[in-house]
């Protein structure tokens, strides 16, 4: 044992123990693919419409609330959500609005509706935000990609 340091065997050669710096790597792992799911599950797949000509705009809000008007069928009135969470009815809606409304002033919405769904349906909700007083709201629209 003459010689020896530590981890250090007698020939000079420096052992590494990796054993933390694998299960760091595997929390981050994990970490990041549950993040993707809720990323992902965030975002309904829908039709949405297209303007006509260059009448829309990009624009990012950061931190919206989004709400989900998608079609359950021909003759069926449409289903709700807020993000990924679906609203039984627009009542249910309009407390959610409300709660959202009281928690930040500057509430922005960004209101997406199945191209399939009947107007009449997302001027109710428009209707709803303004009883709100909610003014600052995108309508979403798919625009085609310049080539």
């Amino acid at each position: 044992m003459a010689g020896s340091i530590g981890n250090r065997p007698a020939n000079g050669d420096i052992r590494l123990n990796l054993t933390a710096l694998v299960d760091v790597t595997i929390l981050l792992l994990t970490f990041f693919m549950v993040v993707n799911q809720f990323a992902s599950a965030e975002r309904i797949e829908m039709e949405v419409p297209q303007p006509h000509g260059s009448l829309a705009q990009d624009r990012r809000v950061p931190e919206p609330v989004v709400i989900n008007v998608l079609d359950r069928g021909p003759g069926q009135p449409p289903a709700y959500g807020i993000g990924p969470l679906p609203v039984a009815s627009l009542a249910e809606l309009s407390r959610e609005l409300a709660t959202a409304r009281r928690h930040n002033p500057r509430l922005e919405v960004v209101l997406r509706a199945d191209r399939r769904i009947e107007y009449r349906y997302v001027r109710e909700v428009m209707e709803l935000l303004g009883d709100h007083d909610i003014s600052r709201f995108h309508v979403v629209a798919e625009v085609e990609q310049a080539p």
